[in-house]
């Protein structure tokens, strides 16, 4: 058992997360592991780099998400043959992540909101008309966002790799050339990769 008075004595010794598990309020030993150092991130930058605790940096590209079972049979080979070709121009290593979350309206709330906002300004009997309609296309998308356990989205990123700052750029360059734009691929920024990173790391959130 640490006493209070050893704690104190020791207490300059120590960095601020050593002093926080040997702390008797925390109730931990000092062998103890925080979560915080089982994740694989030292710091992300604005355009969404992440540099990694063994020197190296990995990216999050999104996948634009298409529902292949209403396509037509030519256009699924077409995304097939895409997928295919990805593979063989872009031939570094690279993982594929799969994230369910919940729906986001909020910009399309925010576009109905504002053409409503509009229409109010105007007494015409065909702009009143179509404020009911505008009114009747918010309620959809709010509504759809609050049954988010029946509506969920499901996203794809691909996670690609790069030994230095320069690497990983290039390899971005190379992932976005290799897709020929049938993926849709596109690079986050910093708070959609803290997001992923966010959902990765709680997997039963929304």
């Amino acid at each position: 058992m640490v006493r209070i008075n050893e704690f104190e004595k020791d207490k300059g010794k120590r960095s601020l997360l050593a002093n926080l598990r040997a702390s008797p309020a925390m109730g931990l030993k000092p062998e103890d592991k925080s979560m915080l150092e089982f994740i694989d991130f030292k710091s992300c930058s604005k355009d969404g780099i992440l540099t990694r605790k063994d020197g190296s940096y990995m990216r999050f590209l999104q996948v634009h998400t298409t529902d292949m079972y209403s396509l037509d049979y030519e256009t699924q080979d077409k995304y097939v043959d895409a997928f295919a070709n990805f593979n063989r121009v872009y031939v570094l290593d690279y993982k594929i992540i799969a994230l369910s979350t919940r729906v986001d309206t909020s910009e399309q709330q925010k576009y109905w909101r504002h053409i409503r906002q509009k229409l109010e300004r105007s007494n015409n009997k065909v702009d009143q008309i179509q404020k009911r309609a505008v009114n009747g296309y918010l309620s959809t998308v709010i509504e759809q966002e609050r049954e988010d356990d029946e509506y969920q989205e499901l996203k794809f990123y691909i996670v690609i790799f790069g030994e230095n700052l320069k690497t990983i750029k290039i390899n971005t360059r190379s992932a976005l050339l290799a897709e020929q734009g049938m993926l849709g691929l596109t690079t986050l920024n910093k708070k959609q990769t803290e997001d992923v990173i966010y959902h990765l790391n709680n997997l039963n959130s929304r």
